[in-house]
């Protein structure tokens, strides 16, 4: 059977300094680096399954042996282009549209205890939807999906801001595309986001805050 539906997580690798740098800045970067080693596996771990395609894109492309270390059966890896987040997630969609899958998610790995059924949610939005978003506390999203096209929401946007989401709804209207929000969920960038990773973790996910309190005993004691 034709694989109809798309999952993609977005992913770099866990290089002490260059990942997590404002939980680093208030903890220390090997550990912000390790627990972000720790946020993809739970991520893939968490999503496998939901889609019948799913696509793990990593950066640097150096790196990607390092990745399959880890990754679940059943994922592609490959990397990311370069450039900004924009040019990045545009040339996944692209390849999406190409390869003829119907509908498309885009998730990062800042959102590790993600609810899988804001995902399976998202899919279904784009039966009627031109395009799903999952708005981040932060202002930004967590979550884009579209429905066999790419939408044009990549370019002129300030990323990293807290105006991420508005722009992006602001040029979906202008180009007339319909959109649906799903609920709201956070990402983990700061030492008080830790709080709600602990409190947003079910049974499958349970290991991670066994791995926060191993991590923090070693790097932060």
């Amino acid at each position: 059977m034709t694989a109809k539906t798309l999952l993609g997580v977005f992913a770099k690798y866990w290089e002490a300094g260059k990942v997590k740098t404002r939980l680093a800045r208030d903890t220390n970067a090997p550990f912000a680096a390790a627990l972000y080693q720790a946020f993809i596996l739970a991520t893939l771990e968490r999503v496998s399954g939901i889609a019948d395609a799913q696509m793990l894109c990593a950066t640097p492309a150096e790196r990607l042996n390092e990745f399959a270390l880890f990754t679940p059966p059943n994922w592609t890896i490959t990397s990311q282009i370069s450039g900004d987040l924009g040019k990045r997630m545009k040339s996944f969609f692209q390849q999406a549209v190409a390869e003829q899958f119907e509908t498309t998610v885009l998730i990062g790995t800042d959102s590790p205890t993600i609810p899988t059924a804001m995902i399976s949610q998202a899919f279904a939005s784009l039966k009627a939807a031109d395009c799903v978003l999952g708005p981040a506390t932060d202002g930004g999203y967590y979550l884009i999906g579209c429905r066999q096209q790419v939408p044009p929401v990549f370019d002129d946007i300030n990323w990293s801001s807290n105006k991420v989401l508005e722009q992006t709804i602001r040029a979906l209207q202008q180009a007339g595309f319909s959109y649906k929000l799903l609920p709201p969920w956070f990402d983990i960038d700061t030492v008080d986001d830790l709080r709600n990773l602990r409190e947003s973790v079910d049974d499958s996910s349970r290991w991670l805050c066994q791995r926060l309190d191993d991590l923090e005993a070693e790097h932060l004691a």
